[in-house]
């Protein structure tokens, strides 16, 4: 499974993939959010990654999410979007 099949049969929109100096795909998905992928690992393992984010934690809150970043191996960092009350 690779990221932009996985994007596109959960009914996310690719609006954007811009190529960093570091290495870094950044992914803008929904004109939403970004999330952050490396070349430095195969993208099959990174797309298991964030299936299993969105399935098992952020299912509901996807719309809140500001980034969501793969880069560090089996640790998955992401930051929901800041709430103004």
């Amino acid at each position: 499974l690779d990221a932009r099949t996985l994007l596109t049969t959960a009914n996310y929109t690719i609006d954007s993939i811009t190529l960093r100096p570091s290495r870094d795909v950044v992914v803008h998905v929904n004109g939403s959010f970004n999330i952050i992928f490396t070349l430095d690992e195969p993208p099959a393992p990174q797309a298991d990654r964030l299936k299993s984010l969105i399935e098992l934690k952020l299912k509901d809150d996807i719309k809140k999410v500001d980034y969501i970043d793969l880069r560090n191996g089996s640790r998955i960092f992401y930051k929901l979007k800041d709430v103004v009350q």
